[in-house]
């Protein structure tokens, strides 16, 4: 967890270093792919998630420094007030919500396809080392509650299998 927060902390600055005029923040549901999107508002932890350990709630101002998990697997880091990313692990038998656009397996064309119908003045960042790889959407994208990155893993086949989607925070 703590190697993945620091891998994921120095892709939250490289994204923000990039130019601020490098896209236009547009509406887009990519961010919504578990139970609870990106930015959501907490004044407490949701019902029916299991809290990782080092879990620090801080009630008295309704702030956090805590990382939960869903029924479905989904990962979530709450920081501050609201949820600051979400990360999913795709399996060919994962259930996203009706209509998402991006599917478990999709290769990495057509996932890059669907990022740019969602905002066409985005910089994508593709990366074909390792065992896989990933396109990186910076913070151009946004729902009701924040403005976010989008993260896509593939595996060594090319197809989806894991999906981010956060924010930088004042707390990081």
């Amino acid at each position: 967890m703590k190697t993945r927060s620091l891998f994921l902390a120095g892709l939250m600055f490289c994204a923000s270093i990039l130019d601020a005029e490098a896209c236009k923040k547009r509406s887009s549901s990519l961010g919504d792919f578990a139970r609870f999107p990106i930015g959501m508002p907490l004044k407490a932890l949701p019902a029916g998630v299991k809290r990782l350990p080092n879990c620090a709630i801080y009630r008295e101002y309704h702030t956090f420094d805590c990382a939960f998990v869903d029924s479905e697997g989904s990962e979530f880091l709450a920081s501050g007030k609201a949820i600051a990313r979400v990360d999913r692990d795709l399996h060919s038998s994962s259930i996203l919500p009706q209509g998402y656009p991006l599917k478990p397996g999709m290769s990495m064309k057509d996932a890059a396809e669907v990022l740019a119908a969602a905002n066409p003045t985005m910089k994508l960042l593709v990366d074909h080392k390792g065992k896989g790889g990933s396109v990186f959407a910076p913070e151009c994208l946004k729902n009701r509650f924040a403005t976010y990155y989008l993260d896509l893993k593939f595996d060594k086949a090319g197809g989806l299998k894991h999906l981010t989607a956060g924010y930088d925070t004042p707390e990081n």
